[in-house]
């Protein structure tokens, strides 16, 4: 399972429908479905009961969303702080070869 699947997860637990949850995540709702099921399958479990075209949370779909809520804010924190002041990375510059060789090196960083 990927924090992905967990996002999917949460998502449909937000909404309550895997329709809506798809379109919110600008997927299909085939691709949601299986998520959901792929879940299931890896632990055994069912995550949500459909009683009347409705759909409820199972005692182990309780438990999977504490977690899943705990992991994918503790990752978002993880990304969010080791992007926040890293100002390294590739910046590519165009330019002609004269700038390129001669202007360029003086002014730029390592």
């Amino acid at each position: 399972m990927t924090i992905r699947h967990m996002r999917i997860f949460l998502e449909v637990c937000r909404t309550m429908n895997v329709t809506r949850a798809a379109e919110n995540l600008y997927m299909t709702q085939p691709a949601v479905s299986r998520a959901i099921r792929e879940i299931e399958q890896t632990y055994s479990i069912r995550l949500f009961e459909r009683l009347n075209q409705r759909l409820y949370l199972t005692d182990s779909g309780r438990r999977m969303h504490a977690y899943a809520m705990h992991i994918v804010d503790t990752f978002d924190r993880m990304e969010r702080e080791l992007s926040d002041g890293d100002e390294r990375g590739v910046l590519r510059v165009g330019a002609s070869i004269t700038l390129g060789n001669y202007e360029l090196p003086a002014v730029a960083r390592p």
